[in-house]
């Protein structure tokens, strides 16, 4: 078990303990996480005094840890993290820049700091033991930085695609497919993209005749996202390359096929439901342009019969697991 503890007076700094509270317990998912009301001294007191109250506290619930979130000036958070055993403390402070994924990243940090404590999970005897003496303190300010961007975060996942073409002839232009995509997570917003999807028909529009094909691409991109409890959302960017080819029946004695490559930039918004910490559905609407616009003719008498869009829309939706 690990306590949380609300230190807070204020509305506003309450409602940021009641975000963060949420943040630890997804990021905390196998522990239990318990919220405690610390006296309106904690915060003026000084560390040993704190420490000393949280002893009895701490081991009336058969806690493992505590923690508790202070301000730190307008610009920054500051978490803090306490073990404690007979005859020894631990104690780890870190810092986040404020802002919309301040009590993600710390939630994310603390996740960090209890695996290195071996909290998490059983403790093995090789582990090294820190004599401390009593009511001593070993102190390790880091930055979020330190504790998340040192430790790439991967995640992958399968996702089904829709979209369609947007030009100046008429005609259905849709396409239906599948894909994998996979991202390094730098920081706890921050994330590098990368997808690989086949499509069957591609984006087109039909002039005449019946219609169909196939699409294969693969694009790198940028994105952010900003956590408020299990929802995420943030923008990303894209750009690709499609090999693609079609056919068309443009009536029972002439057929044509035409294949082709182009490249694809693409802007849209990643909105993450988080199931637990490490699996959440994904969607991702985006809007696309291509490096050209190609009209293709019918053979017997340069008719038009088929067109590429310059831009086009689509819809991811999928699965996704980080490691």
């Amino acid at each position: 078990m690990v306590l949380f503890l609300t230190v807070a007076q204020e509305a506003g700094q309450l409602r940021r303990e009641d975000r963060c509270l949420a943040e630890v317990r997804l990021a905390l998912e196998q522990v239990t996480v318990s919220s405690v009301r610390a006296p309106v001294a904690f915060i003026s007191s000084s560390i040993n005094e704190r420490i000393a109250w949280l002893r009895p506290v701490i081991n009336q619930h058969s806690a493992e840890a505590a923690v508790w979130l202070e301000p730190a000036g307008d610009a920054s958070l500051t978490l803090y993290l306490v073990t404690l055993a007979t005859g020894r403390a631990f104690l780890r402070v870190v810092e986040a820049s404020s802002g919309p994924a301040a009590e993600s990243e710390l939630a994310l940090a603390l996740q960090e700091l209890l695996g290195q404590a071996y909290l998490l999970g059983p403790k093995r005897e090789s582990d090294p033991v820190i004599p401390v003496e009593e009511n001593a303190l070993i102190g390790d300010k880091q930055s979020v930085d330190d504790q998340v961007a040192d430790h790439f975060r991967l995640s992958a996942g399968t996702l089904l695609t829709t979209g369609g073409g947007i030009a100046k002839h008429s005609g259905p232009s849709w396409r239906l497919g599948c894909g994998l995509t996979g991202e390094i997570w730098l920081s706890g917003a921050t994330h590098l993209r990368v997808s690989f999807a086949v499509s069957r028909v591609p984006i087109s529009v039909k002039r005449k005749g019946s219609i169909g094909g196939w699409a294969v691409g693969g694009e790198v991109g940028v994105g952010y996202s900003w956590r408020f409890g299990h929802i995420g959302i943030g923008p990303f960017l894209t750009v690709g390359g499609i090999r693609s080819a079609t056919w068309i029946d443009v009536d029972a004695q002439e057929n044509q096929t035409f294949s082709w490559w182009d490249l694809r930039g693409a802007a849209g918004v990643s909105l993450h439901l988080w199931l637990a910490e490490r699996a959440s559905i994904v969607l991702m609407p985006s809007l696309g342009v291509h490096g050209k616009q190609r009209n293709y003719l019918r053979d017997s008498d340069n008719s038009l019969i088929f067109s590429t869009p310059v831009l086009d829309w689509q819809l991811a939706t999928g699965l996704q697991f980080r490691f």
